[in-house]
This record gives structure tokens, sequence and C-alpha cells, in this order.
């Protein structure tokens, strides 16, 4: 009878192979969990942006406009109110902002945004005066609570214990 040769690896090599794959695992895990948080960061940027840009879009409905400047609910948004508050009215501002923002409720993902119990937060100010003499709105986002904000986590105009950060944008992110 002919001997027929066994074509497989043989159990030191399976072996071999799978201690090189855990070592390899090991080495890419932290790098791997490292962009994961990056990717959430900037989610949440881009949920900031979104919703500054839900508030400004929801201004400009003169009937939103006039539920925002008139109704009872928002005095104290110029030193900052989280946007789930916001969306849990019911007022012609807060259906204004859900219908721009096609949700419900917005959360932060990320661990730095969220660090110290941080919610995305929306502040409007009253302008008046200026170079051109020309009364408005200021509108900022940023994550945080009523009172600080997370210095990485702002878009728009936000003024937080008296400080003032002029226009940020996610693009200036790096």
């Amino acid at each position: 009878m002919k001997k027929e040769n066994n074509k497989g690896f043989s159990l030191i090599e399976l072996i071999i192979a799978v201690a090189i794959l855990v070592v390899l695992s090991g080495l890419l895990a932290p790098q791997l969990i490292k962009y994961v948080e990056r990717s959430r960061e900037a989610k949440d940027m881009q949920a900031l942006d979104s919703v500054y840009v839900a508030v400004n879009t929801a201004l400009t409905n003169e009937d939103a406009y006039d539920a925002f400047t008139t109704g009872t609910g928002y005095g104290d948004i110029k030193d900052g109110m989280p946007i789930n508050t916001i969306l849990g009215k019911t007022d012609k501002f807060a259906l204004e902002v859900k219908a721009v923002l096609g949700k419900t409720e917005v959360d932060l993902i990320s661990k730095r945004a969220k660090a110290d119990s941080g919610v995305i937060m929306v502040q409007v100010r009253e302008v008046k005066g200026g170079a051109d003499d020309v009364a408005g709105l200021e509108v900022g986002t940023y994550a945080g609570k009523k009172g600080t904000a997370n210095s990485d986590f702002k878009v728009g105009n936000v003024s937080v214990g008296g400080s003032s950060d002029p226009e940020s944008s996610p693009s200036d992110e790096t």
C-alpha cells in the first residue's frame, strides 16, 4: 500500500500563528480604541454644529422667532440651556428646531465631551449696538453644563463665565 502525504498544518504551526495574532491584536487595540474615540469626538462636533444651524434656522422663522422672544420658557437661555430641554417644549420655536434637526433628542457620545456631566448647551444672547449699531441675537452651542463649557467643543459665539470666544467651526478641529 502507498502512504498518502498529509498536506495540513501541524499543531505547533497553528499555535505559533495564533500567538502571532494575539500579539498583533494586543499592539493594535490601543490605537484602534484611540481612533474610535476620535471619531466619537468628531460626531459630537457635528452634533454641536447641527444644533447651532437648527437654532439659527428656527430663529429665521417669524412664528418661531416670536415664540422665542415673547415666550416665558427661554429667559435663562442666555446663560445656556440644554438642547434636550428645548426639544421637550411644544411651542413654535421648539417645534421648528425639532423639524430642522429631524430628532427629538441629541446627546453627546465621546468621553471628553461628556466629562463632568456635559450635555449640549445652547446660548442665545441679545446683542445691541456694535460697529454698525445693529441689534440682534447671537447663537452659540457648546458641550458642558450651565456656566462651564468644554473649550474643545464649541460652535458659534459662546460666552461662559464672562469669557467670549469667537465663532469656531468643526473644520478647525484636527
